[in-house]
């Protein structure tokens, strides 16, 4: 597996086998108080140098993927936009 999110981890982050590290944060994105999971890329010389070798252009479409493989899985741990904490099955 590429991925390491712990089921049950306090600090909400998932790492890449790359060595790049995301944090997921439950928080309110708009003004109508909606909430969902966001996620970013936690800054890192990894990632720094990562993106000097690709461009921005692939590191930017790197990380989008990287994203979307992350919030699948966050989601099959049982997390939804719906609550901050994880329902369990």
């Amino acid at each position: 597996m590429d991925w390491h999110i712990p089921a049950h981890g306090i600090n909400r982050e998932a790492s890449h086998i790359s060595g790049l590290v995301f944090h997921f944060d439950h928080t309110t994105v708009n003004a109508k108080g909606d909430t969902a999971w966001t996620i970013a890329l936690q800054p890192s010389a990894k990632a720094d140098k990562l993106k000097g070798t690709l461009g921005q252009k692939a590191f930017s479409d790197f990380i989008a993927e990287l994203s979307d493989q992350a919030f699948q899985l966050w989601a099959e741990l049982g997390y939804s936009d719906d609550s901050p904490e994880r329902s369990e099955y």
